[in-house]
């Protein structure tokens, strides 16, 4: 009888053992989120021009009183698309890059007082539009 037990016991302590690892991963601490919008890192942030006529963020992050480079890259390829910052909707213009036809990228440097401030697609201002935050 022994022989046919001695299996069985074995099959449930390794069960046993490998449920104890697995609750003992679930225990363990999940890492911190992601951040939920692009943030200035090293006096740079990047938005994207995606295909559908949208940027890939809708909020920009920048530290503000600070010189901060915004790389625009348009990956909407054969798509013309620029990226300007205004003090807000319907305001003055800020900054912007050229009208650049996809693939291409450009850069433009601000040093923004803190606040929100509005940005588009100068060429598609309803559908490529958000906010940036200095703060």
């Amino acid at each position: 009888m022994w022989r046919r037990v001695a299996p069985l016991a074995i099959a449930v302590s390794l069960l046993a053992g490998a449920l104890g690892i697995a609750c003992q991963q679930e225990e363990a601490p999940a890492p911190p989120p992601a951040a939920s919008t692009p943030a200035a890192r090293e006096g740079q942030v990047t938005i994207r021009a995606i295909p559908t006529l949208k940027y890939d963020t809708k909020e920009l992050r920048v530290p503000a009183n600070t010189q901060v480079t915004i790389l625009f890259i348009n990956d909407d390829t054969g798509v013309p698309h620029d990226f300007a910052i205004w003090t807000k909707k319907d305001g003055k213009k800020i900054a912007g890059t050229e009208l650049i036809t996809g693939p291409a990228r450009q850069s433009i440097t601000v040093n923004l007082a803190p606040g929100q401030y509005y940005f588009n697609c100068t060429v598609h201002p309803t559908e490529m539009e958000g906010k940036v935050i200095a703060q």
